[in-house]
Formats: structure tokens, sequence, C-alpha cells
């Protein structure tokens, strides 16, 4: 699903325009995200439970050229 087919079903079952159902798909991104930045969890009953992890770096190879690099 893509996020046109997110504003046209927003459109379709609450009869927002295509401008608005924008606007709210975008502010509901904006705070999901600021939420997961802060550190905070976000649990959307029936779709799932969301946290952002920070992970160490760990070694890998770049393939083309053999080289060692760190992957986050």
């Amino acid at each position: 699903m893509t996020r046109r087919d997110i504003i046209d079903e927003l459109r379709q079952k609450t009869g927002l325009s295509s401008r608005e159902a924008g606007l709210v798909l975008d502010g509901l991104l904006e705070s999901l995200a600021t939420q997961l930045e802060k550190g905070g969890v976000v649990s959307l009953s029936g779709l799932g439970r969301f946290e952002a992890k920070l992970t160490p770096a760990r070694p890998g190879r770049n393939p083309a050229t053999g080289e060692e690099v760190l992957r986050p």
C-alpha cells in the first residue's frame, strides 16, 4: 500500500478532500516519528508496537572492493 492508497482510503472513509487526508496522514506520521525519536514506544492496537533501537556499528566488507567498513 502506498501513501497515495492510504490517502484515497482516508478520503473515501471520512469524506475529506485528498489534500485534507494528506495533511492528516502527514500529521500522524510526524507525531509517530517525533515520539520514536524521543525514545518512546508507539503501540497501535491491531497494527503493532513500534520502538526505535540503537544498535552498535559492526564490521562488514564492501563486496566490490573488499574494503572493510563499519555498517550501521
